[in-house]
């Protein structure tokens, strides 16, 4: 029983670890090899509910928080941390939809398809200028009547050529900052370019690239990326806190069934005291995730926005903090393994790399380390994420 989960969250978490060991487990070595996920995957998570946790009761969803998908998203990541960022921004991106003033209509129209996973659903915000370099972005919409024509391009988007639907945020041609609600079917969307990165291969994140591509004005509304708390870093640091835990699993066997002049690996006190400190390396990053997202929970439940600059604090701090204990833990992994470590067939490297990754995704330490400054009070600062 965890100190931060109720009965409802404790049987989530059982589902999940029964939905990962079954269907994600297996995947995982094509996922490498092909940098892609099957999409069955997300019809199960549908058919399992997991797609419609932050989605309010009285529309459909099951009403449980941010606090339920983290839950998930950790469990999934124990195994595959490709797959759980995939899982995590699609199932977060109902809350796009819910902002718009048009919500009823876009609700009616994408909501089933998202909860059930036959859609699936990204977010395209970095530029290529980059992603906090705002007042550098070139303008991505202009007027056209009742409508906006989008010309540009976004980077590093998580389900690119997976993705039916993406919220793309950019500025119109008098600065202003908005969301566009845009199907990859339609004309002048091209989703063709998947990058190849040092490690979360698999979560098919790539740049779409925009040519007169059509929005209605109802498929559109102010949005800006640096407003609110970031509730999507609170998920990013639930995958670095699964990552690890998932390398330190894969260890604790190793090092019992490693003998070294008769007796297990483990047995020796230097190997030993290094699992007990990673362990709680863990439970420290763990104890941040679940009070910064129960605060989330807390903020928009209540929409008390006086919690707003605290949980966003908390956020920051949570994202940065384990994905570097994350990239740690999985390095004393791979030492641990001893020549093992760095052959791919033992699985402990993809750990390794998949950390490194995540401390670049959804923002580096020094732009979260900058934000808690600026939020703190600190002359020079400046809100970057």
């Amino acid at each position: 029983m965890s100190f931060f989960l109720n009965d409802d969250l404790e049987l989530l978490k059982q589902s999940a670890q029964e939905f990962t060991e079954k269907y994600v487990a297996p995947c995982v070595a094509e996922m490498e090899e092909t940098n892609e996920f099957p999409r069955d995957l997300y019809l199960k998570a549908g058919e399992l509910g997991f797609l419609s946790l932050i989605v309010p009761e009285q529309i459909g969803g099951m009403g449980l928080g941010l606090t339920a998908v983290g839950v998930v998203t950790e469990e999934i990541a124990k195994v595959s941390p490709a797959f759980a960022i995939s899982y995590y921004v699609d199932s977060c991106m109902v809350s796009y939809l819910m902002e718009s003033p048009n919500r009823e209509a876009l609700l009616k129209k994408y909501l089933p398809g998202l909860m059930s996973g036959w859609t699936i659903m990204a977010a395209g915000i970095t530029h290529p200028e980059g992603s906090t370099n705002i007042p550098e972005w070139p303008i991505l919409a202009k007027r056209d009547g009742d409508d906006w024509i989008l010309n540009g391009s976004k980077l590093y988007v998580t389900n690119c050529g997976k993705a039916d639907l993406v919220a793309f945020i950019g500025l119109t041609e008098d600065r202003e900052m908005r969301c566009f609600i845009v199907e990859t079917s339609d004309p002048g969307v091209d989703d063709n370019y998947v990058e190849e990165k040092l490690g979360l291969c698999g979560n098919c994140s790539g740049s779409y690239f925009l040519t007169d591509v059509r929005v209605a004005d109802n498929h559109s509304f102010p949005k800006n990326p640096l407003d609110g708390f970031g509730p999507g870093n609170a998920l990013c640091a639930a995958v670095a806190l699964g990552c690890a835990e998932g390398a330190l699993a894969k260890t604790m066997d190793f090092v019992q069934h490693r003998s070294h002049k008769g007796q297990p690996i483990g047995a020796k006190q230097v190997v030993a005291h290094r699992i007990a400190r990673m362990w709680g390396q863990i439970e420290q990053s763990r104890a941040l995730i679940y009070e910064s997202l129960g605060m989330a929970d807390r903020l928009i439940a209540t929409g008390d926005t006086s919690l707003a600059a605290e949980t966003k604090m908390l956020i920051s701090t949570s994202k940065y903090t384990t994905c570097e204990m994350a990239i740690d833990v999985a390095k004393q992994c791979v030492w641990l393994h001893g020549g093992l470590g760095i052959v791919e067939e033992t699985g402990i490297s993809r750990y390794l790399r998949d950390a490194q990754t995540l401390s670049i995704a959804d923002g580096t330490p020094d732009l979260h380390i900058e934000s808690v400054a600026f939020l703190l009070g600190m002359p020079g600062s400046q809100l970057t994420i």
